[in-house]
């Protein structure tokens, strides 16, 4: 998110001194030959000056995972803190961009077998290409990415080998089963959770996940909002068209009851974001169980020409 040079995992060995016995070189011979062996899996990236750091595996992390760091650089240099995306700036990024998402269409996905190595993978994909397909096809063009015909299911993306449109995209992610994906894919929309300024990564992502899931739910535009005088919890519409996630609902039937009951009651839905609520609120809703109803979606386009206050933030 911060257009910067990021620096690579560079390995460095530092020659003993002249004067140590030659036992302890060979030692250390050894032990830097038993070092590349074990190291032979992996793929170590470095950068140097203004580079964007290659993208795929980090020395040291097995070879089922997939380094996000191109990503990342992008999205500290081009989202605010609010998640508005600089899509000017960006373009002037676009061949960092179509890197990484040449790397993703090479990713072995199938074969890792780190759940949360796969579903970080997932969630970046989603939110990379969702931008791509932003920049190429509403900016200048349309008001939002629901102007856009096929926006998420015609438009084919290569990723992982195959062609796969951004539903299918989100179906992967959906299937291994983690409902709080919701709050960390980003639709390229107002109303979709704030676009984080970091990359997800499998050795981070319950901590990461939780954080987006606390940012959803603590921002009351965009995932709740409780109104005292009224007695009433307003959610995001996504607890609503995902519900069967949040509920534990499996299969299509299932999903549909889920969806249902929740423009009935809300409830369980409720329970679900209360576990990410502010103390304060969590506190007010157990007390008042108060109504539910869920926010009006706004597709518009989350640019940073649609949300001026973030121009400064991007600076920070």
């Amino acid at each position: 998110m911060e257009k910067q040079p990021i620096s690579g995992g560079k390995a460095f060995y530092s020659a003993e001194p002249a004067n140590r016995k030659s036992v302890l070189f060979r030692q250390v011979s050894y032990s830097l030959a038993i070092l590349l062996a074990v190291c032979s899996g992996f793929v170590l990236s470095s950068s140097a000056g203004q580079n964007t750091p290659a993208v795929g595996s980090e020395a040291g992390v097995p070879s089922d995972s997939f380094e996000h760091g191109a990503w990342e650089a992008l999205l500290r240099a081009h989202v605010s803190e609010n998640g508005w995306v600089d899509y000017d700036a960006l373009a002037k990024d676009r061949a960092a961009l179509d890197a990484y998402l040449e790397q993703l269409s090479k990713a072995q996905v199938q074969s890792w077998s780190d759940r949360k190595q796969q579903l970080a993978f997932w969630i970046n994909t989603y939110n990379a290409f969702a931008v791509a397909s932003a920049l190429d096809h509403v900016n200048s063009k349309a008001v939002g990415v629901k102007e856009v015909p096929g926006f998420f299911d015609l438009q084919k993306h290569p990723v992982a080998g195959v062609q796969l449109t951004l539903d299918e995209i989100e179906r992967r992610g959906r299937d291994l089963k983690d409902p709080r994906m919701h709050f960390a894919i980003v639709c390229a929309s107002t109303s979709c959770p704030r676009l984080q300024r970091f990359a997800y990564r499998g050795r981070r992502l319950d901590e990461q996940l939780d954080r987006a899931a606390r940012n959803f739910v603590a921002d009351t535009q965009r995932g709740l909002r409780f109104d005292a005088k009224k007695n009433r919890v307003y959610l995001s519409s996504i607890f609503k068209w995902y519900a069967g996630d949040f509920t534990g609902s499996a299969g299509a039937a299932s999903e549909w009851f889920a969806r249902a009951n929740a423009v009935l009651s809300g409830q369980k839905v409720v329970d679900f974001a209360m576990r990410y609520t502010p103390a304060d609120i969590t506190q007010q809703i157990e007390q008042k169980r108060p109504k539910v109803s869920f926010m009006d979606y706004d597709w518009s386009w989350n640019s940073r020409k649609n949300h001026p206050e973030s121009v400064k933030e991007i600076a920070k």
